[in-house]
């Protein structure tokens, strides 16, 4: 199940396939973009996993136990959003919308064209979501699903190495199905 628009956003943001491998068990902060990291894809049952081993060691008091904070913008109900610290149902295009107007802050080169104003709740949900974004640095993961635009893959990853993230949530790899003798 290849997500056409995601393979483009990476094949303009790097010039060549890549796939993301997500590390729950590093991240502070976790922004889904129209995506379900806890249901869609290959590592999803790893990654929910990584997420509840974090809340398990806060509620066993580990000193050192930090949860990430989740953060869902989702067109449609999943597992991540039921499980996100804050959560806001919008259309792809608004979330593409949302994702212009935050990556903004650490791209202010970025001049996103009829991206709207948000409305009071997603104004809301974005001032927390810049803030804990802030506060986790290169501790921040954002994900992109399937209903976006490449464009929006793009402008995702970028946002992910200006976080500083690539790395150390997320790790970039050849994609399996690239490596010689898997399509046999």
């Amino acid at each position: 199940l290849r997500d056409a628009a995601a393979a483009d956003g990476a094949w303009t943001a790097f010039g060549h396939p890549i796939a993301q491998v997500l590390h729950f068990d590093r991240a502070r902060c976790v922004l889904a973009l129209a995506a379900d990291p806890f249901s869609d894809g290959p590592g999803a049952v790893r990654q929910a996993m990584d997420w509840s081993s974090a809340r398990a060691a806060v509620r066993g008091g580990a000193a050192d136990a930090r949860p990430p904070a989740l953060f869902a913008a989702e067109a449609t109900p999943g597992l991540f959003g039921a499980r996100a610290d804050h959560r806001v149902a919008l259309s792809p295009a608004r979330i593409e919308g949302l994702l212009w107007r935050v990556a903004a802050h650490w791209m202010p080169e970025l001049t996103p064209a009829d991206v709207g104003l948000a409305d009071p709740a997603v104004a809301d949900f974005e001032a927390r979501l810049v803030a804990a974004l802030r506060g986790a640095g290169s501790s921040s993961l954002v994900i992109g699903g399937a209903g976006l635009s490449a464009e929006a893959h793009a402008l995702i990853l970028a946002l992910n190495q200006r976080l500083g993230a690539i790395g150390r949530t997320l790790t970039l790899i050849d994609p399996p199905d690239a490596a010689p003798g898997a399509a046999s």
